[in-house]
């Protein structure tokens, strides 16, 4: 593939993005529509098959004004095989109703991960999730597919899907659907652009929320 052919796939990868982001709350109907989701990942390797990761998050709904989550995340990385790792990890959640409330969660990740065809990626991750305030539990599963560009250098754009079930009331809570692009630079820092379409179980019915997430990593 020549490099204007892949300039292209970007260009018009980023400009749909953008019409996604910026247009759309523009004719939104529903209150609440749009949400931000900002991530930073901070990685630090201890030796070729163990890092330990840090993960703070913030989210704001109400088409980004409102602030109402945050979340630490701190946990291992071990990587059984080439393509199987497993990840547990701590989180520190306050989520904002009427009031702040604060929970603590023990959750592992799973990951498989497979390349194909010519610089394709499959990766699959099943999650365990346990609440100890309320002690529930829940499951979740995302498929995320990738493609590297080759003649854009550690440039990288990628789809996912992830369904998460409550495991203590016997039912899905949550949907996410989303299209993003991620960039290296010098192999320390990384940055991803998505938009992912949120849908969640809410009083017995479904409400969808689109959802804009800037996540940035940076490995010690």
């Amino acid at each position: 593939m020549s490099v204007p052919s892949c300039r292209r796939v970007v260009v018009m990868f980023v400009s749909v993005l953008f019409v996604a982001v910026f247009c759309a709350p523009l004719y939104a109907g529903v209150d609440n529509d749009w949400e931000l989701w900002t991530g930073f990942k901070f990685k630090m390797p201890v030796n070729k098959e163990v890092s330990l990761f840090a993960y703070p998050q913030l989210r704001y709904d109400q088409d980004w004004d409102n602030f109402y989550y945050q979340r630490y995340d701190v946990g291992v990385s071990y990587t059984l095989s080439p393509n199987w790792r497993v990840e547990p990890f701590y989180s520190y959640v306050e989520k904002k109703t009427t009031t702040w409330n604060q929970s603590d969660l023990f959750s592992t990740d799973l990951y498989f991960t497979q390349p194909f065809a010519r610089n394709f990626e499959f990766e699959n991750r099943a999650r365990w999730e346990f609440n100890f305030d309320g002690d529930r539990q829940a499951a979740r599963e995302r498929v995320k597919v990738s493609v590297k560009l080759p003649d854009l250098k550690d440039v990288k754009l990628y789809a996912s899907e992830e369904i998460i079930y409550d495991l203590s009331n016997g039912d899905f809570k949550e949907n996410r659907a989303g299209v993003g692009i991620q960039k290296k630079f010098e192999s320390k820092v990384s940055v991803d652009v998505a938009y992912q379409l949120t849908s969640r179980r809410q009083a017995g019915h479904w409400e969808d929320f689109d959802t804009l997430l800037v996540v940035f990593g940076y490995t010690l």
